[in-house]
């Protein structure tokens, strides 16, 4: 079951909303690398120490739609 922290935490704009204090940073991916210079910011995934959920997060600057999934 998802805790609480993790379920406001969906759908939220991912460059506005920093990670919760339960969640672990397990893996960062250049963006500019993927997108030949394009974008900024990178690619973040994460898991909740509580419930075990996985989320990723796009830290593109330049991207306003980008949520928590």
């Amino acid at each position: 079951m998802t805790c609480v922290a993790c379920t406001e935490l969906a759908g939220k704009p991912a460059r506005q909303t920093e990670p919760h204090k339960d969640l672990e940073l397990v893996s960062s991916e250049s963006w500019s690398k993927k997108s030949g210079g394009m974008a900024k910011g990178a690619i973040e995934k994460y898991r909740c120490q509580v419930c075990g959920k996985e989320w990723t997060r796009d830290t593109d600057k330049n991207d306003s739609h980008a949520v928590w999934v």
